[in-house]
This record gives C-alpha cells, sequence and structure tokens, in this order.
C-alpha cells in the first residue's frame, strides 16, 4: 500500500477521560497499548504519525510510544479541537488526518478511500446516519485561522465553523462505516470491546 505523503496522522491523547477513571492514553487490550497498536497501524500508510498529548512526560513514562514523535497542546484543556490546532501548527504536511487514542479500530481501506475524495477540500469528513466523525478526518492547513478564531471564543466544537470551510463530506452506508467508529469511555465499554474480541478469536 502506498504512504499518503501529503498528510500527517495525528492522534489525539490529551482527554481528561472522567468516565474512565485513568487517562485513556494508557488503554490495554489483551496486554497491547491500544495507542501503540493504533500508532504502529497508522504507520503503514503515513510517512509520519505524532502523538498530540497534554504532557510529554506521561507519554515518556512508557517506553513503547518512544518511537513516535509527542506534540504538547499550544491551548491546554481545549479539547480535540485544541489537539488539532496543534497538530496542524506543527506538522509541515499540507493535511493532517485525525483520530483519537480511545478507538479500538483503524479502518485503513477507509482512510484510504477519504484521502482518494480529498480533492480540493479543507476538511475531509465521514458522515454516517446523522453523525458525523469529527475526530476520524483530513485538516487542511488553510484550516488554522478558522480554529485559532474559534478557540479565542472558546467555541470547542469541532465542526462549529465548518460552514467558512470547505467540507467533503463522505457519505457511508451502515454496513460501511460498521465498527469503523467505535470508541472506549467508560471501563464498561472497554470490557464489552475486550469480550468481543474474544469471541472473534474463538
Amino acid at each position: 500500500m502506498d504512504k499518503i505523503k501529503i498528510a500527517s496522522a495525528a492522534i489525539l491523547c490529551g482527554g481528561k477521560s472522567r468516565r474512565m477513571g485513568f487517562d485513556k492514553a494508557f488503554l490495554q487490550n489483551q496486554g497491547e497499548w491500544l495507542l501503540k497498536r493504533n500508532a504502529e497501524c497508522l504507520k503503514e500508510v503515513f510517512e509520519q504519525v505524532v502523538l498530540v498529548s497534554n504532557s510529554k512526560e506521561k507519554l515518556a513514562a512508557v517506553e513503547a510510544f518512544s518511537e513516535f514523535s509527542v506534540l504538547t497542546d499550544e491551548t491546554p484543556d481545549c479539547g480535540p479541537l485544541g489537539g488539532i490546532y496543534t497538530a496542524l501548527s506543527e506538522c509541515r504536511t499540507p493535511y493532517i488526518f485525525v483520530t483519537a487514542c480511545d478507538m479500538p479500530v483503524i479502518h485503513l481501506p477507509l482512510v484510504m478511500k477519504m484521502y482518494d475524495q480529498i480533492d480540493n477540500s479543507q476538511v475531509t469528513v465521514c458522515v454516517h446516519g446523522e453523525r458525523m466523525e469529527t475526530l476520524f478526518a483530513f485538516y487542511h492547513q488553510s484550516c488554522l485561522p478558522v480554529f485559532k478564531e474559534q478557540l479565542s471564543k472558546g467555541r470547542l466544537q469541532i465542526r462549529a465553523e465548518f460552514i467558512h470551510l470547505k467540507v467533503k463530506p463522505i457519505i457511508l452506508t451502515p454496513e460501511e462505516a460498521g465498527n469503523a467508529f467505535i470508541n472506549i469511555n467508560t471501563p464498561q465499554e472497554l470490557a464489552h470491546w475486550e469480550a468481543r474480541r474474544d469471541e472473534r478469536r474463538e
């Protein structure tokens, strides 16, 4: 599979993880660090994969993460939008692809489908049903001024200013979406996912 050279992949891992009870950057599944597995998966199609965190030190404590560059949030406590802004500010590629550290499935064929349809859009994002997956999307560097203004106003919903951007929706059927957008927010959801994974291995 050819690598995507016009985009860097950024995994957001700076959330407060209140419902989980511990930092989701340290989620493990079957003895594997979920963050490391996702980063290695993305490395198959992106030349650069970065981790965006509220603290470099917390990730430095785990040797398994050491092969990946860590970017520290430029706008702390601003949620995922702050992480996207940081990645756009520090990555030199025209685009970034954004995902979150709590997503147990990185569906590379879907990433490639989105990449193939970018055209000249500023945001390329999957939509299924009535849901827009803003944390599984490509963002162009030209989004920076819009996001900077948005952050200054405290408008932290990622899509709040999409009206000012050229957005390319990738419309998916339920079958196409599958389990690509599952995320793990609670210990119960983690246990459920682990049980499902065990069932698939049997």
